[in-house]
């Protein structure tokens, strides 16, 4: 089964304060902004929503939890909506509360493991992708 992330809605997760929702129907993603400005809370928002995990950020420091929900909000909402090859789109969604995480991934046990392989990759492997999909018309103007 193959299938594509259709869009991500954050609402005060980590340092997103407010509702945020990325459309993700393109090629390639790219989330670029100043230190602070939400990336790593975007991306944790998304594992979440598709794993039921927070596998990244207990990798850096399992005392991140305590901090998923915004400075001064009661709880925090992640959802992401998949559309995959042969069902119907389905939505992935959790909240957060001072208690935990409550709510359902979208991907099954197998689909977790194959994401959580491939879901962070190298500064290198990052920039050889963009090689790859960058049009061979741009490509060749570069050059």
């Amino acid at each position: 089964m193959s299938f594509r992330i259709n869009s991500l809605t954050v609402r005060d997760f980590r340092s997103i304060r407010g509702d945020v929702t990325v459309p993700m129907n393109a090629p390639i993603i790219l989330i670029h902004g100043k230190n602070g400005a939400g990336k790593t809370s975007l991306l944790s928002g998304l594992e979440l929503a598709l794993t039921g995990q927070l596998a990244s950020l207990d990798r850096i420091d399992p005392n991140l939890r305590k901090h998923l929900v915004n400075k001064g909000r009661d709880e925090a909402f992640v959802s992401a909506s998949v559309l995959a090859t042969d069902s119907p789109m389905v939505t992935g969604a959790f909240r957060v509360d001072g208690l935990g995480t409550k709510g359902s991934a979208v991907l099954d046990q197998q689909l977790i493991k194959h994401f959580s392989e491939r879901c962070y990759l190298a500064q290198s492997t990052l920039g050889r992708l963009l090689e790859i999909y960058q049009p061979k018309d741009i490509a060749a103007a570069a050059s």
